[in-house]
């Protein structure tokens, strides 16, 4: 089967995309059984999709 049904009904001109992401994962040792694990994330992200159809 081919997957030109789809470029009949849209077209995709120009995309653009950026993804960054930036993570801290602080860890600490209270007791020799007891650990404490964080995590603490940011995600910047920016897409232009130019498309016809």
């Amino acid at each position: 089967m081919e997957n030109s049904f789809l470029d009949d009904i849209i077209r995709f001109n120009k995309t653009t995309s950026r993804a960054s992401v930036f993570n801290i994962r602080p860890d600490v040792c209270i007791f020799p059984s007891l650990n404490v694990y964080s995590i603490f994330a940011r995600v910047d992200e920016y897409a232009v999709v130019d498309f016809s159809g």
